[in-house]
C-alpha cells in the first residue's frame, strides 16, 4: 500500500492546531516535509514522519498563540460591551437632565413671566374703561411700569441660567468674582475670593463648568450646610485648573448631607467628560470642602 504524502504549508499546520489544541498534553506526530516553511516552523526540516514531544513542540506554539488570542480579544469584547453600557447609561442620564431643564424653564416662564403678562394684559384693558379717571388710571400705569420691570429682570434671569453672557465678555476670574459677591449681598454671607491663574488655555466648557460649580456649590452651603463663611479658591496646580469651595458650615452629618444629590451628580459627570473630577471632604461640624478640577485644554479648543 502506498500512503499519500501531503505538504503542510503555514496556514494548513495553524488550522490542525486549532482542530488539536484540546490534546495540548499529548504528544503529536505529523508528517514534515522538506519544503515546510523555516520561517512559519522553527526546527530543522526533515523528512517521513517525526515525533514532537510536548516540549518546543510548534503546534502547540501555535495552539498556544491562538488561544491567547482568543483569551484577549474575548477580554476586549467584554470591556467594549462594558463601555457601550457605560455610555448608553450615561446618555440616558443626559436625556434626563435635559428634561428636567427644560421643564424647570417652562415652569418658570409659565409661573412668572407667563402670570406677569397676563396681569399686563388685564391692567391694560382696564386702564382702557377708566380713562375719564386720570388719577386711577396714572395709579394703574405705575404699577404696569413696576410689574414690567419685574418680568424683565425675570426674563434676564432665566436667559442668564441658560447661558451667562458674561462668560462671553469677561474673564473667568472676574465672572466667578462676580458670583460670588452678588451671592454674598443677596444672602449676607461672608464670601472671600482669591485666584491666581492664568486662563489662557481654559476651554469654553471648562468655564462654564466651573461656573456652574460655584452657583451649585454657593447654593448648599447657604440652603442646607448654615454656613455663615464661605472660602473660594481658583488657582492652578500640578497642570490642573482648581476651583476649590469651602465652608463652616454643619457638614455630611448634619442637614448638609444633602448637599450630594443630582446637582453636584451632575457636576461630577460634566467634569469627568472634561477628563477632570470633583473631589469633596465633610467633617461633621467642620464644613465641607469641594473642589473640582481640569487639564487646560489644546491652544486650538482654548481659542475656539
Amino acid at each position: 500500500m502506498t500512503r499519500s504524502r501531503t505538504t503542510l504549508t503555514p496556514s494548513a499546520l495553524a488550522y490542525k492546531a486549532a482542530t488539536v489544541s484540546r490534546r495540548m498534553n499529548e504528544p503529536i506526530t505529523l508528517p514534515l516535509r522538506d519544503r515546510l516553511d523555516r520561517d512559519a516552523i522553527p526546527g530543522q526540516p526533515g523528512s517521513g514522519r517525526q515525533h514532537l514531544g510536548r516540549t518546543g513542540n510548534p503546534v502547540q506554539m501555535y495552539a498556544a498563540t491562538l488561544a491567547t488570542v482568543k483569551f484577549e480579544n474575548e477580554r476586549l469584547n467584554r470591556e467594549l460591551r462594558a463601555s457601550r453600557k457605560a455610555a448608553q447609561r450615561f446618555a440616558r442620564k443626559v436625556v434626563a437632565v435635559q428634561e428636567e431643564e427644560r421643564r424647570r424653564i417652562s415652569r418658570d416662564l409659565h409661573d412668572e413671566a407667563g402670570q406677569a403678562l397676563t396681569a399686563l394684559k388685564l391692567n391694560l384693558a382696564s386702564i382702557r374703561t377708566h380713562l375719564d379717571d386720570p388719577d386711577r388710571a396714572g395709579r394703574q400705569i405705575d404699577e404696569l411700569v413696576e410689574l414690567t420691570d419685574r418680568t424683565m429682570d425675570q426674563i434676564r434671569r432665566l436667559s442668564h441660567d441658560l447661558r451667562p453672557c458674561v462668560l462671553d465678555r469677561y474673564p473667568l476670574d472676574v465672572v466667578l468674582e462676580g458670583v460670588c459677591r452678588d451671592f454674598a449681598h443677596r444672602t449676607g454671607l461672608e464670601i472671600d475670593f482669591e485666584t491666581t491663574v492664568d486662563q489662557d488655555r481654559i476651554s469654553d466648557e471648562a468655564r462654564v463648568s466651573f461656573y456652574r460649580f460655584l452657583q451649585e456649590t454657593l447654593t448648599n452651603a447657604a440652603k442646607h450646610a448654615g454656613a455663615h463663611r464661605i472660602k473660594v479658591l481658583f488657582n492652578e496646580r500640578d497642570g490642573l485648573y482648581i476651583l476649590s469651595v469651602s465652608d463652616d458650615g454643619c457638614g455630611f452629618g448634619g442637614d448638609g448631607a444633602c448637599v450630594e444629590g443630582a446637582g453636584l451628580t451632575g457636576m461630577r459627570e460634566r467634569f469627568e467628560l472634561l477628563g477632570g473630577w470633583i473631589e469633596i471632604r465633610s467633617i461633621t461640624g467642620r464644613g465641607v470642602r469641594l473642589r473640582a478640577g481640569v487639564p487646560p485644554a489644546e491652544k486650538e479648543e482654548a481659542e475656539g
